[in-house]
């Protein structure tokens, strides 16, 4: 049997397609892997960077800023693909709000504006931060292996994680 090597496109379709099944996980079901385990609530907030229930000033930018990292991937792995920035923008903002309006339809948790928004801006900011690697590497071929070998550190130690939720949920 003949083991052939992946090229370059094959190999970050792969990740890509991790990336976004561990972005379900954490987006959609919260890392839980029972739907009844998942905290059910349908709140719908349009108003940007509004949060109710903020005590003394207190404004929970941890969230946004989680958000906005969460989808930092997004954007580099789309990069990497050859995708333009104006389609990497809007599948950015397509897949946030497919999330959001997801979690509402599904009674899976409150659905907001700012995610989107933050979503969106973390999959540009994956963008400019991957021209930027680039630029500071000055060969694209050479920063595009660097990114390859993080991104697969970075997919086991999250499947690892992955499964070791899975099995101690079953425990």
């Amino acid at each position: 049997m003949k083991i052939t090597k992946l090229n370059k496109g094959q190999g970050i379709k792969i990740l890509f397609g991790i990336y976004l099944i561990l972005l379900i996980w954490i987006i959609i079901f919260r890392m839980d892997f029972s739907i009844a385990d998942i905290h059910r609530v349908r709140e719908l907030n349009l108003i940007p960077f509004y949060y109710k229930d903020v005590y003394a000033g207190d404004i929970p930018v941890f969230e946004a800023v989680l958000n906005l990292f969460i989808f930092v991937p997004f954007g580099v792995y789309l990069k990497m693909l050859n995708v333009a920035g104006r389609k990497i923008f809007l599948s950015g903002f397509a897949t946030s709000l497919m999330f959001e309006v997801c979690q509402y339809i599904f009674k899976l948790g409150a659905s907001d504006i700012t995610d989107i928004i933050t979503n969106t801006l973390g999959a540009v900011c994956g963008v400019y931060l991957y021209l930027l690697f680039c630029k500071i590497m000055k060969d694209e071929r050479k920063a595009n292996k660097i990114i390859m070998i993080i991104a697969t550190a970075v997919s086991v130690i999250m499947a690892a994680f992955f499964l070791l939720m899975l099995i101690s949920s079953f425990m």
